[in-house]
């Protein structure tokens, strides 16, 4: 599978915010439409459409090889890649500190790469602002399809135009950075029938400005996807109910003719947590994250969130590492790792 890069303004912006290895990896540039910013919501539990409670029960079997990876795991490392990213001081995506955020992730991915061409940046027009990157991640290209797991590496505080202003965004979202990190590590050297694109996306406070460059991509290159797993949100445990989590769903979108298909996906995410977890399911829509314009070119999307917009920290300076739960986070490490495993499916040894 080739990951294409969407077009940068010039080939010196894109040398300047780019690693030399990774610079070095890039194609010839192309010409990109401007991306529009798209309606985000505050994103407030009571407004969430399609709520409601999943009834699955534990299955008598589990999959040993999935308990098996859940070794694993490091909890530490979780909590120190968060720590990483909060003290870029602010992520914004108009703040000088963006590019070397954008840096050291092609760093932390390199680290779990089989070869050189497995990290690649995607860069993307900001409109009226800079060229900035995704980070795309792809450790096995001979996959005929494979899921995309994504989260967004931007953060902000009270204003998403002021990048001047202290923006940790540890929950939102160190959090869902630090798991696709994590992720990587886990799924090295394991075989898998589908393949897995992990992609830390930009501009997604800012109206999920890198999602689009990169599902534009995809739609135009036909990008053979099928599934986006959207993780925005994931470490805080509220007091009144610290287990659970709410797994979310395309319900009559963009594209209702993949409702069905990703309501199965998030019904299989769900049994995961029944399974190997102690997390409660709630399910609800899909909204104002970055899996909505992968939705709006027919992919089928589910995506996983902790409710923190209902929290006093969220988009504000007081969003840091203190309201993220290790042991939430390694909860839904397990989560992840058994849905990514139960969906691509371990090669038989």
């Amino acid at each position: 599978m080739v990951i294409p890069v969407v077009v940068p303004m010039n080939r010196r912006d894109l040398l300047l915010s780019a690693p030399a290895f990774v610079a070095a990896l890039l194609p010839a540039l192309a010409s990109s439409k401007e991306i529009r910013p798209y309606p985000l919501q505050h994103k407030r539990s009571e407004d969430a459409k399609g709520r409601y409670m999943s009834q699955l029960n534990k299955s008598k079997t589990l999959d040993q090889r999935i308990v098996q990876m859940f070794a694993r795991i490091d909890s530490t490392r979780m909590m120190g890649n968060i720590q990483t990213l909060q003290n870029f001081g602010t992520r914004h995506s108009l703040a000088p500190s963006i590019g070397q955020a954008s840096a050291w992730l092609a760093r932390k991915f390199g680290e779990y790469a089989d070869s050189q061409d497995a990290v690649k940046m995607q860069p993307f027009q900001m409109p009226q602002g800079p060229v900035l990157n995704n980070v795309l991640f792809n450790s096995d290209t001979a996959k005929p399809s494979f899921i995309l797991v994504c989260a967004h590496y931007d953060s902000r505080a009270h204003l998403p135009e002021r990048f001047d202003q202290p923006a940790p965004g540890a929950d939102d979202n160190g959090s869902g950075v630090a798991m696709l990190l994590e992720l990587a590590s886990i799924l090295r050297g394991v075989s898998l029938k589908r393949g897995v694109l992990l992609a830390a996306f930009c501009g997604e406070e800012q109206g999920l400005i890198g999602s689009q460059a990169c599902a534009e991509v995809a739609a135009k290159e036909n990008w053979p996807i099928d599934l986006v797993i959207n993780l925005d949100m994931i470490g805080f445990a509220s007091p009144s109910n610290p287990l659970s989590i709410v797994v979310e769903f395309d319900q009559g979108n963009a594209h209702p003719r993949n409702d069905a298909s990703a309501k199965s996906f998030a019904l299989r995410v769900a049994q995961m947590a029944a399974d190997y977890t102690e997390l409660t399911v709630e399910h609800t829509n899909i909204w104002s994250s970055d899996y909505m314009p992968f939705e709006a070119v027919g992919f089928p999307c589910v995506g996983l969130y902790d409710k923190g917009g209902d929290e006093a920290f969220y988009h504000t300076s007081k969003d840091t590492i203190e309201n993220v739960n290790k042991g939430r986070m390694v909860a839904v490490a397990k989560l992840l790792t058994a849905s990514v495993i139960s969906i691509c499916e371990l090669t038989e040894a």
